[in-house]
């Protein structure tokens, strides 16, 4: 019964994206994709504000479910791509000793190789906060970095 409550946290998770979003808007600022760290949505709300939404899936010794809330803000923008930086939440909903939150500081560039500009590909590093919830609470800050292949509807 737990774990199935743990999947339908994703549920809303997800809908957090969709939930002002108004069909003229999906032509050009919709994404879904694939990448190193999972299933990818994009979500322009603005010229210079987006949301990254990530649901990341690996399967070792516990198994890991991480779905990712990022708030970013483009700084350089070109007919080329953009550079980004943001805030953002991912939490780990399996369970175990390493299970918690981590707080990100994502700094990534969003490439787009074909004048369509309907594919992107996606390159992103930063740092994150590792907080463990369960046995005491333990910091420790560490780098992590990702690639994307995005398709805009």
């Amino acid at each position: 019964m737990l774990v199935i409550m743990k999947y339908l946290f994703t549920l809303p998770f997800f809908l957090v994206c969709f939930s002002s979003m108004g069909q003229e808007s999906l032509p050009t600022n919709f994404a879904i994709g694939l990448g190193t760290n999972g299933a990818v949505v994009r979500w322009h709300f603005s010229d210079n504000l987006s949301t990254i939404a990530r649901f990341e899936y690996s399967h070792n010794d516990q198994g890991r479910l991480e779905p990712q809330l990022n708030f970013i803000g483009r700084f350089v923008k070109h007919e080329l791509g953009n550079v980004y930086t943001g805030l953002g939440i991912a939490f780990d909903l399996v369970g175990g000793e390493n299970s918690g939150y981590d707080l990100r500081l994502p700094v990534g560039l969003e490439y787009f190789p074909f004048e369509g500009k309907n594919i992107s590909f996606g390159l992103e590093t930063g740092f994150l906060l590792y907080n463990t919830t369960n046995g005491g609470d333990r910091a420790d800050f560490r780098s992590f970095g990702l690639f994307e292949l995005n398709f805009y509807l």
